[in-house]
């Protein structure tokens, strides 16, 4: 039969279809369902927050009184939707209305979505399924269940999920239709599952152990359908699921295979995949071999939205079609080959499309199959009309119908009112009365051209694309270099600066964390103090010549040494994983974080030396110190950013890992960077980092490790004074965490396992951004506690290179015996929920150590050493809280502030409690790790830090020096009449009003000085005020990825500050840190006295701001533990003497002081000058949510029309 003939026979068929389906009358509840789904397909915004209610009332059951639901309800439909028809707003405004009872408001909200849930969800247990399966028989369909539940989070959830499995099979083994075969010769009954829900750890970095761990439990459940006559189809999830799928399917079926010859076994191809002809054609291959039939249920596609925004975010090419008719075209291609592989192959048609059912009972009369050869099949109540339909003509008909509760049902239930409200979807389509004609239309013989990645603009920064464990081949060159880099094991890393040899002080064997018994990694000489020394002169006389290369050009060699990284991705991913003990996965996103400075730095340094051209010049030398827990992306973030500045580095890496170091400064000359100019110099820290650290030579140290050590490279950097054009020696440093996660009654419990098992122990927690505390506030303590410590007993633990390792080894031994001693403290401080630390893993070597969690009572946390001292290693604090605010008070009750973690749906809490948390990077609804570079930029406050935030737009300013410097002018002798033994009064507080409070009062007084006359006063506060509203009203930008929104937030000020301010801008120096909140004393500052003098008659508060006379009670007053820094606007000589007074950490210190001056960063009447008086601070939400994006905000980014339908 021809194609036309076909085409002609598909429009008669689908006529006849959609005539029957027009004749169904649904009822009250059914009409009003569909009505609302139209309203909100057009509104996206209602949609997102109807999503988003439906979602958390799911979790609410111990809300009896309904103030939490109806508190939720006025979050979510606070604001006006004018688009809304009017009785539908009326219901909204009810909602939220004071007089309405909360109890009225949640079981009408709770019933309401119940009844909506079971349109679509059949509820679970027998009586439930054998009420659908006979329901449906009496409407001529029949059944395949799946079990919803499929968020597996530990192995007792696997286990308990297969157990429902096979009480759903031994039920229905009682029903008459269990064992009878359908015309088309597939099982009349059918249960669906999803493969991934049999394993807590199901996942393509290893899909052998996955297979093992996967295949008993799926033939377990498929042995209970052979004894009871019920198929099995397998279902397809999201791409990178599919090939580990399609392998476990092909190996329990294939000829040969317990079950290879059994007629039961059914599995899904997915048409909107852009591989899906292949995949047709593996199924294809798979049946001829296994000479027995196998059903296959043809579908678009469910996932599209999530493969889109998951594509996205990783910097890869979409799997999926991004036009509608090219997956329609597949689809229709796909069906026409699958149906001429009949009887090996039993097609079912999964769609609610009539075309698609049509074309296909169309293709079937063209193949001269029987009646009911092919089967048709759509979703439980999704397009009821055109099930029934189905049956009425004669075709045969199946439902897949979801059973279970609502709570593990809202990732399919969103999926469906995505599907039921699309704009471009069929069911709305049809819903709205569409044509025939238009509704059976055929896709275009040729769609359009499918995109890749969208072209980048050149010049811009563009992230690499995430691991593709999910590709055979690249996990098959990722098993290469790991085996031939263990081949290399036992190199040398010579000592030597530019072309010349340096003498070492030692020789260091370095071992792997995996194999500390084994041969070593590779042999590393290590400097002494005579060899630092050397290093540096050669580095000194190499930076003028890497200074004065053009920034295009340092530029260009860092993006060709991004290439080569990324090319070499990896052979380095094997070195870290040999070398540094980090699994696989997490070895590859050091590659990926390592490329991403590379080129992110490169663009910055271009813009900031084009924006401040003849401002700006190198520091001189930098000291890079990294960490061993990132060997290969710290060091080459901290190198790349000296590097792109036009700085020489002496590079010296961690004790640890000095092998990473030198392989990366190797590329880096490989790629262009002089020999001399980047110097890789191994050593130990007391020794070679030491003389880094007191050498004049070196200008600047860019430090990330230990606070202990920060805090004593602070005191170090601050006693020299360096020699060439910097003014002062300078220390960028990130000292680390003590890190919580937050807990609220409302929170999903899937996403707080799932990114609490990824913060608290990926890399035996060895990162300075993981989580150690978890605080849970109100009644879900007891479920939240349950599940994590099931999850965490169900983590992998053991070597690095082996891929099914999730808790890798700890560094070396002295941080086991150092973690030893910490857990025996936790042990007695809390009570022990989970205790493997002990354990022991087949192959995992002596320094590995599980995860060990203790429950802490929050009267205790405040004090106990396990709550509060960063560990380092596998060690996790559960603490249940009375209230928000305790949580809080707990959170922010350490020295450190990095990063934080918030699990909510209410957006008033999320917002609430990322202002309440002292962090520099704050996470809501995911792992609080894995910061992005240019994305999430990393760094933290108080003893965390000093800032900038590495990968922000802001981090070069550390490494660059300001050459419009002024005079040092000649200091005013004398003291404050306050000053006693310790200095003058200090403001008492921080100006603790709104910012726009806080901009008022500056206006004001500026109003004020313009009546005096002084209007060079008047303008200069009133330019600091614009600035205010630019800089720390409006968050700053960053590079957005899919699924998240991203804020930079400038909100926190830095605390009690110094100034002297003298200059032409003195009223600016004076008015910014204000402005950011801080209290202020002011110094030596005799033409500042009308501005501050109006500045109090405005309103600012007389506690914030004091003033002293001289400058020697300024430096005395630096010393003193509640300074949080000094700011001048004068010459390098008062700089430098405040910068030698701000070195020492004093007992009860908040923080590192910093210097602001006229040396470097912004400068007042510049962008960024005012944000510098502020801890920036990173708040990212996740807006990913069961598959969608589903904001708080802004309705969706407009898109292409979905693939399935």
């Amino acid at each position: 039969m021809s194609a036309d003939v076909v085409e002609e026979r598909t429009q008669q068929l689908g006529r006849a279809l959609l005539a029957a389906a027009s004749a169904y009358r649904p009822g009250p509840a059914e009409r009003m369902q569909d009505w609302l789904l139209a309203v909100t397909a057009g509104d996206e915004r209602f949609r997102g927050r109807l999503l988003r209610y439906l979602d958390v009332l799911a979790s609410l059951d111990h809300d009896s009184g309904g103030a939490e639901t109806k508190r939720l309800a006025a979050e979510y439909f606070g604001e006006d939707f004018p688009g809304l028809p009017r009785g539908l707003r009326w219901l909204l405004r009810l909602a939220r209305d004071e007089h309405v009872p909360a109890r009225v408001v949640g079981e009408s909200s709770r019933r309401a979505a119940e009844l909506f849930a079971r349109r679509f969800i059949t509820p679970a247990g027998g009586d439930g399924v054998g009420e659908t399966a006979r329901w449906l028989g009496r409407h001529g369909r029949l059944p395949s269940f799946d079990l919803l539940g499929e968020a597996v989070l530990s192995e007792r959830e696997a286990d308990a999920y297969v157990a429902r499995y096979l009480e759903l099979i031994e039920g229905l083994a009682g029903d008459p239709a269990a064992g009878e075969m359908t015309a088309g010769g597939v099982f009349a009954l059918q249960v669906s599952l999803k493969l991934s829900s049999l394993t807590a750890h199901f996942t393509p970095v290893d899909p052998e152990g996955t297979i093992a761990r996967a295949r008993p439990p799926l033939e377990a459940i498929v042995e209970a359908a052979e004894r009871s006559g019920i198929g099995v189809t397998v279902d397809m999830e999201q791409f990178e699921y599919r090939d580990l799928t399609w392998e476990l399917f092909t190996r329990t079926f294939a000829r040969g295979e317990r079950f290879g010859g059994w007629p039961g076994a059914g599995i899904v191809l997915q048409a909107y995949l852009r591989a899906a002809d292949r995949h047709a054609d593996e199924l294809v291959a798979f049946v001829r071999s296994r000479g027995a039939p196998v059903q296959v249920r043809l579908v678009k596609g469910a996932y599209w939205d999530y493969e889109n925004i998951v594509a996205r975010a990783a910097s890869r090419e979409t799997p999926v079609f991004t036009q509608k008719s090219a997956t329609d075209a597949a689809f229709e291609r796909i069906l026409a080959r699958l149906v001429g592989r009949h009887p090996a192959l039993l097609v079912a048609v999964g769609s609610h499309n009539a075309r698609a059912h049509a074309l296909a009972e169309a293709l079937r009369e063209a193949a001269g199959l029987p009646d009911q050869a092919v089967e048709h099949q759509t979703l439980f109540r999704t397009a009821e009309g055109l099930s029934r339909a189905l049956a009425r003509l004669g075709w045969a008909a199946r439902d897949y119908v979801p059973s279970g509760e609502l709570l593990p049902g809202m990732a399919y239930l969103v999926r469906r009112v995505l599907e039921n409200s699309s704009q471009a979807g069929i069911l709305l389509q049809g819903r709205a009365g569409a044509p025939p004609g238009e509704l059976l239309r055929p896709p275009p013989a040729s769609p359009g051209p499918e995109p890749s990645r969208p072209a980048a603009t050149p010049g811009a920064f563009t992230r690499a694309p995430e691991a593709r464990w999910f590709d055979p081949g690249f996990r098959e060159a990722f098993e290469t270099a790991l085996a031939e880099t263990r081949q290399r094991w036992g190199e040398r890393l010579p000592l030597r600066a530019g072309g010349a040899a340096l003498p070492p002080a030692e020789t260091r064997v370095i071992t792997s964390p995996s194999h500390p018994g084994s041969e070593p990694v590779g042999v590393a000489e290590f400097a002494g103090v005579e060899a630092t020394r050397r290093a540096v002169a050669s580095a000194a006389s190499a930076a003028a010549g890497w200074a004065a290369t053009p920034v295009a050009e340092r530029a260009a060699v860092l993006l060709r040494a991004a290439d080569l990284l990324y090319a070499r991705g990896h052979e380095f991913a094997a070195w870290v994983v040999h070398e540094g003990g980090r699994e696989r996965s997490g070895a590859w996103t050091e590659v990926e974080e390592a490329v991403d400075f590379l080129r992110y730095y490169a663009a910055q340094a271009e813009e900031l030396f084009g924006a401040a051209s003849g401002r700006i010049a190198p520091r001189g030398v930098v000291a890079v110190i990294p960490p061993w827990n990132f060997p290969l992306a710290i060091p080459c973030g901290m190198t790349a950013a000296a590097l792109a500045s036009g700085n020489a580095v002496v590079l010296k890496p961690a004790e640890q890992t000095p092998l990473l170091g030198g392989r990366l400064a190797a590329l880096l000359h490989e790629a262009g960077v002089p020999d001399d100019a980047l110097i890789a110099l191994p050593g130990r820290g007391e020794t070679a980092g030491r003389e880094l650290a007191e050498s004049p030579d070196v200008q600047m140290v860019a430090f990330t490790g230990s606070r202990a050590v920060g805090t004593e490279l602070h005191e170090i950097v601050a006693r020299v004074e360096p020699s060439g054009g910097a003014r002062t020696k300078t220390l960028v440093a990130e000292m680390g965490g003590k890190n919580a996660v937050l807990v609220f009654s409302d929170a999903d419990p899937d996403e707080v396992v799932d990114g609490v098992m990824r913060s608290a122990f990926g890399h035996a927690n060895q990162k300075c951004s993981a989580a150690s505390r978890v605080l849970v506030t109100g009644p879900a303590y007891g479920g939240i506690r349950d599940r994590l410590v099931d999850a965490a007993r169900s983590l992998r633990i053991g070597s690095a290179d082996a891929p099914g390792t999730q808790v890798n080894p700890v560094i070396d031994r002295e941080a086991l015996q150092r973690l030893r001693r910490d857990a025996g403290i936790a042990r007695d401080e809390g009570e022990v929920l989970l205790d493997r630390l002990e354990e022991r893993a087949a192959g995992g070597g002596s320094l590995v150590l599980g995860p060990l969690i203790v429950e802490l009572p929050a009267a205790a946390a405040a004090s106990a050493r396990t709550a509060t001292e960063e560990l380092f290693g596998p060690i996790l604090a559960l603490i249940p809280c009375a209230s928000e605010e305790e949580a809080y008070a707990l959170a922010n009750g350490t020295d450190y502030g990095l990063t934080a973690g918030i699990y909510s749906r209410s957006p008033a809490t999320i917002a609430r409690a990322a202002r309440a948390l002292q962090a520099g990077n704050v996470y809501a609804n995911r792992a609080i790790t894995a910061a992005r570079v240019g994305v999430e930029p990393f760094g933290g406050m108080k003893m965390s830090g000093t800032g900038p935030k590495a990968g922000g737009a802001d981090y070069l300013w550390g490494f660059v020096r300001r050459t419009d410097l002024p005079a040092d002018g000649a200091p005013r002798p004398g003291g404050s009449p306050e000053a006693g033994p310790r200095g003058p009064v200090l403001p008492s507080l921080p100006w603790d009003a709104p910012l726009e409070r806080r901009i008022e009062v500056v206006e004001r007084a500026a109003v004020i000085l313009a009546d005096q006359g002084r209007r060079d006063g008047a303008s200069a506060l009133l330019s600091a005020a614009q600035a205010a509203r630019r800089e720390l009203a409006r968050p700053q930008p960053t590079i957005p990825v899919a699924g998240q929104s991203t804020e930079l937030r400038y909100d926190t000020p830095r605390g009690l500050g110094l100034l002297h301010a003298a200059g032409p801008e003195a009223a600016w120096w004076l008015a910014a840190p204000l402005l950011a909140g801080n209290g202020l004393a002011l110094f030596d500052a005799p033409a500042l006295a009308p501005a501050v003098e109006a500045l109090l008659r405005a309103g600012a508060p007389e506690g914030a701001l004091r003033v002293a006379e001289g400058l020697e009670p300024m430096l005395l007053s630096a010393r003193r533990p509640e300074v949080s820094f000094a700011a001048s606007d004068g010459g390098p000589a008062l700089a430098r003497a405040l910068h030698g007074e701000l070195g020492e950490t004093a007992p009860g210190q908040r923080s590192l002081k910093a210097l602001i001056s006229r040396l470097d960063g912004p400068q007042a009447g510049e962008p960024g000058f005012v944000r510098r008086f502020c801890w920036p601070r990173v708040v990212a939400v996740r807006t990913l949510r069961h598959g969608a994006e589903l904001g708080f905000g802004a309705a969706r980014r407009p898109g292409p029309a979905r693939g399935g339908s």
